[in-house]
């Protein structure tokens, strides 16, 4: 019994992994420009703030940054991280442009102003001037801010506090989690 219920969980994720990627493909054409691209420029960010229905909590997305605010902090950090990195458009010649958008649903701890991690869909594409090269999904992913700053802030239940710093430093893990996909395609 417990031999099959191990089986079917492992096919399950197995299964789960194969529908992630499978709208991730590439055409040999797009690989080819892609492998040959010299840096990344980045033309259209855009932040979409995605309430929980159930928790709309429109008094505590007003503490924080608007979604044009949210648009132009993650071109910020995308550009920063890009040539961090050093794959950020030098020259202009065998460039790419990226275009992100970013379903980004704030979550609180209980009671309190301040953020918990926040819940995001990503869509990246990859543009030859305007031909689409490319198009990267990825949905309901939660940000990682490491065992000890998760406990630190459950401890915050019930606090006043607005934390927008906790706030930018999602969007630079966006940024650089977007670095690295783009790293990847490059690789594979």
């Amino acid at each position: 019994m417990q031999k099959s219920v191990s089986k079917l969980v492992t096919v399950a994720i197995v299964l789960l992994g194969m529908t992630g990627c499978a709208n991730n493909s590439m055409s040999p054409e797009a690989k080819e420009k892609i492998n040959n691209q010299t840096g990344y420029n980045v033309e259209n960010i855009q932040v979409k703030l995605i309430k929980n229905p159930f928790f709309p909590e429109d008094e505590k997305h007003a503490l924080y940054m608007s979604t044009t605010e949210l648009s132009k902090q993650l071109k910020t950090s995308l550009k920063k991280e890009l040539y961090a990195n050093t794959i950020d458009c030098k020259t202009g010649k065998e460039c790419l442009n990226v275009d992100v958008n970013v379903d980004y649903m704030r979550t609180f701890i209980m009671a309190s102003n301040m953020l918990d991690r926040p819940k995001i869909g990503l869509k990246i594409q990859i543009k030859d001037n305007q031909k689409i090269l490319h198009t990267q999904q990825a949905q309901e992913l939660i940000l990682s801010r490491g065992t000890f700053n998760t406990i630190l802030a459950q401890t915050n239940i019930g606090s006043n506090e607005v934390d927008k710093e906790g706030e930018v430093l999602d969007i630079d893990t966006i940024a650089k989690d977007i670095v690295v996909r783009l790293k990847k395609l490059s690789t594979n």
